[in-house]
């Protein structure tokens, strides 16, 4: 058991507390894109779609890091579009994604123990908080399709709203300034969960303590940092070992 004096508990929430993995790869990748595309003059295979959208969320990634924007609507299909040559307008990408979204809501779920977890640490008296890269637009949408009460949550910050995402520092920044209300806290007494050592770890460089939540292997890019987190888990229920 690792002592420690954690006040605030922050969560990431695409593949920490919601699982995006199970919709991307037994939803969207078999099923939804190919559907989607052939609505707008895609005559290809699901296995060409997949491919595009494998490319599309590898070049988000790789030659978007540190932007905000990328977590936006219309940055997905344009991309998968010019990838197939498709011949359609940025609504059109627009209209795209809000019926993947739309998809994604009706199957969304959480991540085994997220409800549990969450209710743990209320009980305990941590304060908890949302720091999430991701857009205005479908935001609480997402949250309350999987069931998660934003009313657990102290602070919510998302990249879109602030202008930033996690690489940047500024969700991060925000975040410690937004505490303040609620009291004198350290950086180090603020712990940061989250499945990405590209975008989550990077709490640490401003003194907060991270922690890994490793589901998969991630493909690594060449120019990005990953920071390694100072503690990591494979499920949500180990945390109650690092916060006791």
């Amino acid at each position: 058991m690792v002592e420690n004096s954690f006040k605030w508990i922050c969560f990431d929430v695409g593949d920490t507390l919601i699982d995006n993995l199970n919709f991307g790869v037994e939803h969207l990748d078999k099923h939804v894109i190919h559907e989607i595309l052939s609505r707008y003059g895609f005559n290809g295979t699901n296995e060409e779609a997949k491919s595009a959208l494998k490319e599309a969320r590898e070049f988000q990634r790789r030659e978007l890091h540190g932007n905000y924007l990328r977590f936006s609507r219309g940055y997905v299909f344009p991309r998968i579009s010019k990838i197939l040559n498709l011949n359609v307008s940025q609504q059109d990408c627009v209209e795209m994604e809000r019926m993947m979204y739309e998809k994604k809501f009706a199957v969304i779920m959480q991540i085994d123990g997220a409800f549990e977890i969450l209710s743990f640490l209320k009980s305990k008296g941590f304060h908890l908080a949302l720091i999430s890269n991701a857009g205005e637009e479908f935001f609480f949408q997402e949250l309350d399709a999987a069931g998660i009460d934003r009313k657990l949550f102290d602070v919510i910050i998302i990249s879109g709203e602030v202008k930033g995402e996690k690489s940047t520092l500024i969700p991060f920044k925000v975040f410690l300034e937004k505490i303040k209300k609620f009291g004198k806290f350290k950086p180090e007494e603020c712990l940061m969960i989250g499945d990405r050592e590209d975008e989550d770890s990077y709490a640490k460089k401003l003194g907060m303590k991270t922690c890994l939540l490793k589901r998969y292997n991630r493909k690594k890019f060449d120019g990005i940092e990953y920071l390694p987190a100072d503690f990591e888990i494979s499920s949500l229920l180990e945390l109650k070992k690092i916060v006791a």
